[in-house]
């Protein structure tokens, strides 16, 4: 029994010597750093559909089955042309050889063979412009919509010379939600992460004891949820 108390005696002072406690500290913070990454990664073992925890047997699961028919197969990113003064040849002539390059765009879901445009303002004088690049929107179009418009992009450029290139409709839209939403649940864990640490820095004033909920609480915020 005296041993024993030795030994819980000297596994004290290991944690919370002057010294070791510190190291202790800096172990967790690296151990942190490394596992945060695969943390991350969780996200994409997440299935958010409703139907995934709804019992099958429900009204709203089989709403939300029969639902599926109804829901567009493509959206559209729409390539906008514009120019104050009004179109130039020369900028009729780009137009043209963007519809024919984008025409010929398969990946990320887009289906150039179905591209339409370009369809301009008005007809005589134009100074806009816009084609319609169709997008397939299935299971991983959320995840696809992104790259499928930085390909158009790349394509169509920016504009130069006082013509302006922009892409927008529903694809574009989408695109930009995606991007900004990109990483959130990662910024928003660390954040929070971090107005706990404070607390239990403030709580316990110890920068060991305060891993003890941290660890605990670390494991049911990063897992998915259903």
């Amino acid at each position: 029994m005296r041993q024993l108390d030795v030994w819980k005696r000297g596994a004290v002072r290991l944690v919370c010597g002057r010294r070791s406690k510190w190291l202790v500290l800096i172990l967790w913070l690296v151990v942190l750093v490394i596992a945060a990454p695969f943390g991350a990664k969780l996200n994409d073992a997440q299935d958010n559909d409703a139907q995934s925890w709804l019992p099958g047997s429900a009204e709203s699961t089989r709403v939300l089955s029969l639902s599926e028919e109804f829901r567009p197969e493509q959206i559209p990113a729409v390539v906008v042309y514009a120019r104050a003064g009004g179109l130039t040849d020369q900028d009729r002539q780009r137009i043209a050889e963007d519809v024919r390059e984008v025409s010929a765009l398969r990946a990320h879901g887009i289906r150039g063979a179905e591209v339409k445009g370009p369809v301009f303002d008005r007809p005589t004088a134009p100074r806009a412009a816009q084609i319609y690049v169709p997008v397939t929107m299935n299971a991983q179009g959320w995840q696809r919509i992104a790259p499928a418009v930085d390909s158009i992009r790349d394509d169509v450029g920016r504009g130069e010379d006082g013509l302006t290139v922009h892409i927008t409709g529903p694809g574009g839209t989408s695109a930009d939600f995606s991007k900004a939403f990109e990483g959130i649940d990662t910024t928003l864990l660390f954040s929070a992460m971090a107005v706990v640490v404070v607390m239990l820095l403030f709580t316990f004033r110890s920068p060991v004891l305060l891993f003890v909920p941290l660890l605990g609480w670390w494991p049911r915020c990063s897992r998915p949820r259903p």
